[in-house]
């Protein structure tokens, strides 16, 4: 064995890493879902995230504020899997693995609910104003550009003359003809 395996069973040797790897193991949590899930301090977490990231287990991933760890399989080496299939098969016979999962999935599912619950609040509360926040961030018009990238250069289009010729002016050079 090489000293890399080595490490990395000593990473994985502490039954809290394993616990941790075991719920990061293709999604992603946040410090503060991990606390919740293990009942542990966020000091003790993030010092085992460290560890675990220093040898490769798991990954982080910003996201404004809040840092997202995972751990990917593919990412790791061969030998590093073959390990962490065994490790997991342990882990997850044990009586806190199925405890953890509940908890975690609760947590999660709290987390999807609040990112929905602001989403709905941000629009209902500003759907007034929404075509010109977004005439100010993207431009007045990026719906109409959008569409008219699916017209046929050689077409001849109708206009109904329901507007203010802005949307003729737009297919004008969009197609070969257009009839306002």
């Amino acid at each position: 064995m090489s000293t890399s395996i080595l490490d990395r069973i000593s990473a994985l040797a502490d039954p809290t890493r394993s616990r941790i790897l075991l719920l990061l193991d293709g999604r992603e949590l946040m410090v503060g879902e991990l606390c919740g899930v293990l009942q542990l301090p966020q000091s003790t977490v993030s010092r085992h995230l460290k560890i675990l990231s220093d040898e490769g287990w798991v990954v982080a991933r910003g996201e404004g504020t809040s840092r997202f760890y995972s751990m990917i399989q593919s990412r790791l080496d061969p030998a590093a899997k073959r390990l962490w299939l065994v490790v997991r098969d342990q882990v997850s016979a044990s009586p806190g693995a199925a405890h953890d999962a509940r908890r975690r999935d609760g947590i999660v599912a709290q987390r999807v609910a609040a990112r929905r619950n602001r989403s709905q609040d941000f629009f209902s509360t500003s759907h007034a104003a929404w075509d010109a926040m977004r005439s100010e961030m993207i431009g007045s018009r990026t719906d109409l550009l959008a569409l008219l990238d699916l017209l046929d250069e050689r077409w001849t289009v109708g206009d109904l003359g329901c507007g203010t010729g802005h949307v003729s002016e737009a297919l004008a050079a969009s197609v070969a003809r257009v009839i306002a």
